[in-house]
């Protein structure tokens, strides 16, 4: 495969990794740590429904044993600290919240 055949498969790879995560779109980026159990993920989707907010993206990815990597793109009416409070009233790890505004991706 040629150099230039390489870095536009790279590319590629990497719009479509953003399209799956989300960036770019509007609404809010959540990045939470969460032990790898049984119903976490209903937990969550559970905590994000409670606030009337609909689930747009998932991303779900061992960190370390037994630690799950979870970053969620959201949409709805809310603002990021208040859903940050909801998680961490609830017993989950935030590592990031932002809000995030549509973009078009090159």
């Amino acid at each position: 495969m040629t150099k230039f055949l390489e870095l536009l498969q790279i590319k590629m790879y990497s719009m479509l990794f953003l399209e799956i995560s989300g960036y770019g779109q509007d609404g809010i980026r959540i990045g939470l740590e969460v032990p790898d159990n049984p119903h976490v993920l209903e937990k969550i989707a559970n905590l994000i429904s409670s606030e009337n907010l609909n689930i747009e993206r998932t991303i779900v990815a061992p960190k370390t044993d037994p630690m799950l990597c979870v970053e969620l793109q959201v949409e709805g009416d809310v603002e990021p600290e208040h859903l940050k409070e909801v998680f961490v009233e609830a017993g989950v790890t935030v590592t990031e919240i932002a809000e995030t505004e549509a973009k078009e991706l090159d």
